[in-house]
């Protein structure tokens, strides 16, 4: 038997990305996870391998030139976004990278190292539905998870361990938010997803200099959301507050 040729000069694990994609629903943090309907079957992250050209097209690309139009991931992020609309159907705001998992047993087809991220959507504003090689998708419980594929157990609890080291980056928190959303909604909503009570004027002081930028018309608010017997809170506007919170801060003089 001849050896077997690559070329280049070592073989190559397959690449993957895996999302961990959570929403905060009547108070609990939820995330979205696919049934598979193929082998291994059974329930995991939505995620998929990356799309890469054959040998003229990678030197092509890595040289300068223009990617293909199809059936090639430019890079790790582009893959998890497209893996997200193609297995779930969702579209998701900021992906925060987690890390690389690539230990030999995590999968029992072979080697194969995936690149990990997280990110926040709110139910709303996305109507999750299966495709590709996804039977079904739900949300689940993040603390009561069944029984996952390949090591998506160990990623979700690394997700987990960042949403909650990251609890003062109060801006990431705005991609749960619904299109049009409230202090007091977003209060109950940050404090559901980092499993921590906080103060509401502590928290309102910290969120204040983004949402001051995100404040609504009250012509443009949508009665039918924030309608009440006494006169409602101040509305804001998810896009804005996003752009002001992740605008970078003025120099100082």
């Amino acid at each position: 038997m001849s050896e077997e040729k690559h070329w280049y000069a070592f073989p190559r694990p397959s690449v993957t990305t895996d999302i961990a994609v959570f929403t905060v629903d009547d108070a609990q943090l939820q995330i979205l996870l696919i049934e598979r309907s193929e082998a291994p079957k059974g329930w995991a992250l939505p995620g998929g391998f990356l799309q890469v050209g054959d040998r003229r097209t990678e030197l092509a690309v890595a040289g300068g030139g223009a990617p293909p139009q199809e059936k090639f991931d430019f890079s790790l992020e582009g893959c998890a976004r497209r893996e997200l609309r193609e297995e779930a159907g969702v579209d998701v705001g900021a992906l925060h990278q987690l890390g690389a998992f690539g230990d030999a047993d995590r999968d029992a087809r072979g080697r194969y190292v995936t690149v990990a991220y997280w990110a926040f959507m709110h139910k709303s504003q996305h109507q999750p539905k299966a495709g590709s090689d996804a039977k079904t998708v739900r949300w689940c419980d993040a603390t009561a998870l069944p029984d996952l594929a390949f090591d998506h157990a160990e990623i979700v609890k690394h997700a987990l361990r960042a949403i909650a080291s990251r609890h003062l980056d109060t801006g990431l928190f705005i991609d749960l938010m619904s299109q049009q959303f409230t202090y007091p909604e977003f209060h109950r909503t940050y404090e559901a997803a980092t499993h921590r009570a906080i103060d509401r004027s502590s928290l309102h002081r910290r969120v204040l200099p983004f949402l001051r930028d995100a404040v609504v018309d009250d012509a443009q608010v949508d009665l039918a959301v924030h309608r009440g017997a006494h006169r409602p809170p101040t509305v804001y506007d998810k896009t804005r507050a996003v752009i002001a919170a992740t605008a970078p801060d003025e120099p100082r003089s």
